[in-house]
């Protein structure tokens, strides 16, 4: 069996480009790798979708038209700040070649084959005792863990103690993967974790932050599952936490700071024997750059020594004074950082406040304030500069 693994989709109007481009890309790659199954491990909305000509919604659902012509299509609902409870009720009722899969609850499903021989039909599990399919005769079972909420575990209990509340959230959970793991008894199919959570000791990207209160899940909990392949979404670098278990990651960079280059899995399943193979999406990276301008030295100082820019999206965010903004041009910022595909610089300009120095007050002529005003901007005032105050003043001089 052959699955193709993505998450993390965050389609969005502020980045449909980014997205159309990956999702191209693995449309392709579906087109020739033809899969047996593809998973979305949630996350496939980046926030609340409104319908209209510039919202993401159009171009999302054609798009999952196309991947639904290719193969069958399970979805799962990622957190709440993307994927908002109903929002993928939208595939329910599509009309595609393969069916389309959408949960938003934990739970197991079958897949099954047609006379065919290609998977095209899913089935909950348990069946019903009127069912004219065996569970033996499924070509994979697949266990559905949605992004967990921790309000769905925690109804009706009140007062708990934060030692409590963790207590019961993991009770909850393994239960739910207990339950899991029984529905494996006597199947020889392969078997499939399909979720969206956080799992203890997996890295983040380094330009992803994740929710507060995140809840945190171990390995240990998820092997209770037994399954052959852990198909994983929320974090968007694409690792492997442990053997068989994955998180492909974002498909595009997402977030300034996301530098690293993102992939798909396809993942091969046979006789117990399970294979997983990555192939990079092209995606432009997002580069930020912190930095401050130390105008006595008249540079930028950069902490960030890595040359991360060459071919990204580059976001420059300089720190700097009000007069050192004046003096400052974009063009020799981005001298600093040749090879971006695009820069984005953003001033953080600090407020200075105005003291009049005590040579300037003292000062008798207008060349005298301009040195004792550079002195007091740390900047060398040009003679021309000066030469021209000489002119100006003698010029007042003959007016009066």
């Amino acid at each position: 069996m052959k699955i193709l693994h993505t998450a993390d989709w965050h389609w969005s109007e502020h980045k449909l480009d980014r997205c159309l481009r990956s999702a191209d890309f693995i449309i392709d790659r579906m087109r020739a790798i033809r899969p047996d199954l593809h998973v979305i491990a949630g996350d496939y909305w980046d926030k609340r979708q409104v319908l209209s000509s510039a919202s993401a919604v159009l171009p999302a659902l054609d798009i999952m038209k196309t991947l639904a012509s290719i193969s069958p299509t399970v979805i799962i609902l990622g957190n709440y700040a993307h994927d908002l409870p109903g929002s993928l009720g939208i595939f329910d009722n599509l009309y595609t070649p393969y069916p389309i899969y959408v949960t938003e609850r934990a739970e197991s499903i079958l897949l099954y084959q047609s006379k065919h021989g290609k998977p095209d039909r899913f089935e909950y599990y348990p069946l019903n005792e009127d069912s004219e399919v065996s569970a033996q005769d499924a070509d994979a079972i697949l266990h559905l863990f949605p992004y967990p909420n921790k309000s769905q575990f925690l109804a009706k209990r009140n007062g708990l103690s934060i030692e409590e509340t963790n207590q019961i959230l993991c009770d909850e959970i393994r239960k739910i993967f207990l339950g899991f793991a029984a529905a494996n008894d006597g199947l020889r199919c392969p078997k499939i974790f399909v979720g969206h959570c956080n799992v203890l000791e997996a890295k983040l990207s380094s330009g992803q932050t994740l929710i507060g209160q995140d809840i945190m899940i171990s390995k240990h909990d998820l092997n209770l599952v037994g399954a052959d392949y852990y198909a994983l979404g929320h974090i968007h670098l694409n690792q492997e936490i442990q053997p068989h278990m994955w998180y492909s990651g974002s498909i595009y960079h997402h977030d300034f700071g996301e530098t690293e280059a993102k992939y798909l899995n396809v993942v091969e399943i046979e006789n117990g024997r399970v294979e997983v193979s990555r192939e990079e999406i092209p995606s432009r990276p997002l580069s930020l750059h912190e930095v401050i301008f130390d105008s006595g030295k008249n540079t930028i100082l950069d902490e960030n020594t890595e040359m991360d820019w060459i071919d990204a999206d580059l976001r420059i965010r300089i720190h700097l004074g009000q007069e050192q903004a004046r003096l400052l041009s974009d063009e020799e910022i981005i001298r600093k950082y040749p090879g971006a595909a695009t820069y984005k610089i953003e001033r953080i300009i600090t407020p200075e406040e105005r003291i009049r120095s005590d040579g300037i007050s003292h000062a008798r002529t207008l060349r005298e304030r301009l040195i004792e005003w550079g002195k007091a901007i740390e900047r060398s005032i040009p003679d021309e500069v000066l030469e021209m105050s000489d002119e100006v003043e003698t010029c007042l001089h003959n007016i009066e």
